[in-house]
């Protein structure tokens, strides 16, 4: 089979669609990879600049939530101290009262 002049045309123009195609497609991949590593440097940080990302910021954050709970775990027993002196005191002085008014 022997191809003719304007098969080859036919297959020049095909070709020329496939290429740009193609480049079309580079073109996306390149802009996928650059969107691709933004996300990673939002989760992970960015080493140049010493940032954490959002897993830093939650790190930082169960940190903080730690040190939180261990003042209100503190603020929970002094209250609980408060509460329970001011009964004795109360008790004392009741019967301080009963002692000094009879």
């Amino acid at each position: 089979m022997m191809l003719m002049p304007q098969d080859n045309q036919l297959i020049e123009y095909k070709l020329s669609i496939i290429q740009e195609d193609i480049e079309s497609l580079k073109s996306d991949v390149n802009e996928m990879k650059g969107n691709i590593n933004q996300i990673l440097f939002a989760l992970q940080g960015n080493p140049l600049v010493n940032t954490g990302g959002l897993s830093g910021d939650v790190t930082n954050l169960k940190t903080k939530v730690e040190a939180h709970e261990e003042i209100v775990k503190k603020l929970r027993w002094t209250g609980a101290l408060l509460v329970f002196l001011g009964g004795v005191a109360g008790v004392i002085i009741d019967f301080a009262i009963k002692m000094f008014s009879s």
